[in-house]
């Protein structure tokens, strides 16, 4: 009886020890996962979306030196992050395998340019700006924690700052200017601003959001407190400045008419960057291509040319260039040839 006593604590103790060799291995294991990159596929990087509201992306094929030098810069940020952002963001690597990745077909649409960072903010893909290093990596990912998709305008002058109405922009007038979308409603419980909410989701990464509820401001901006929704499109646009929304309340429709007008009637698509930014609109592109010498006589053109691009601007935009600038930059015009 006593030797049985005995085999059976014996067998006890060794469950035991094998227990706590168990929970050291998995503390040890979840501590290097805490210090590594979420790894992360075409098949896996749905999930992740879904569970990570903060995620900044790092694009690698195999056997690319530069890609792991860029992730060695993640790796360095992570840990730093993980404090100062309170575990707000997660620094991923998604390894391409296969031209037919859906990354490369719905986000960089193909052309892609190593070593490429991607921001996701609530499922939503946003272009990476800035150097490849550890203090730009912080700066940037921490400045997007503390960035709300929709800014609240809680105040006459801060409202004035947002457009772009206030006396410093009036004083630097020739300062470019970026466009904003401002929705005053009556609460934030209606359909309506469910719709506004869900469209500043989707085009976060082109344009910044602000939301009012206060019926002074309203009062300001308006006339007089809302009753219904109110979007408008401000720009620095002369023939532009102010836009109104007057279609459906839905998504689709919304979003498209904020990325239709949110950019010139006719657009002057003569650098690469001009080029990246329409692209980024997702819009079917009418371009116009010219000789040099065309240049003096394009101000004739450009009349009619905004008479129908004035009529079908939710469904086509239009750009022109000198064809010079496009064979400087052949990769360029491959990509804008495609949204012809």
């Amino acid at each position: 009886m006593g030797a049985q006593r005995r085999s059976a604590r014996a067998v006890v103790a060794h469950a035991t020890l094998w227990l706590l060799l168990l929970s050291a291995h998995s503390a040890c294991c979840k501590k290097k996962a805490e210090g590594s990159l979420l790894q992360l596929t075409d098949e896996t990087l749905q999930a992740a979306l879904q569970e990570h509201p903060l995620l900044l992306i790092s694009v690698s094929v195999p056997d690319c030196e530069v890609c792991a030098a860029l992730e060695r810069q993640m790796k360095a940020a992570e840990a730093q992050l993980r404090v100062q952002a309170k575990n707000a963001v997660v620094l991923g690597r998604l390894k391409i395998t296969s031209a037919d990745s859906p990354v490369l077909a719905r986000i960089v649409q193909g052309a892609l340019t190593l070593p490429k960072l991607i921001i996701f903010r609530e499922g939503e893909a946003m272009d990476y700006v800035g150097s490849f290093d550890k203090a730009s990596i912080l700066e940037t990912m921490l400045r997007e924690t503390s960035r709300d998709t929709i800014q609240g305008l809680r105040s006459v002058k801060q409202t004035e700052r947002f457009l772009h109405l206030d006396s410093w922009s009036s004083q630097h007038a020739d300062d470019e200017k970026p466009p904003r979308v401002v929705g005053f409603f009556p609460s934030n419980e209606s359909a309506a601003y469910a719709v506004y909410r869900t469209s500043a989701r989707k085009l976060q990464g082109l344009i910044s959001f602000g939301e009012c509820f206060d019926p002074t401001i309203q009062r300001k901006f308006l006339g007089s407190p809302t009753r219904k929704p109110v979007i408008q499109l401000v720009k620095a646009d002369k023939r532009e400045r102010k836009l109104t929304y007057s279609g459906p309340l839905a998504p689709a429709a919304l979003s498209r008419w904020i990325a239709t007008h949110s950019v010139a009637l006719v657009q002057d698509l003569s650098t690469e960057s001009s080029i990246e930014s329409h692209m980024a609109i997702g819009v079917p592109l009418f371009l116009l291509l010219m000789p040099d010498s065309y240049e003096e006589e394009l101000g004739e053109l450009i009349v009619h040319f905004r008479s129908v691009a004035a009529r079908v601007r939710e469904k086509l935009l239009f750009g022109f260039d000198l064809a010079s600038s496009l064979q400087r930059n052949p990769d360029v015009k491959e990509r804008s040839c495609t949204s012809t």
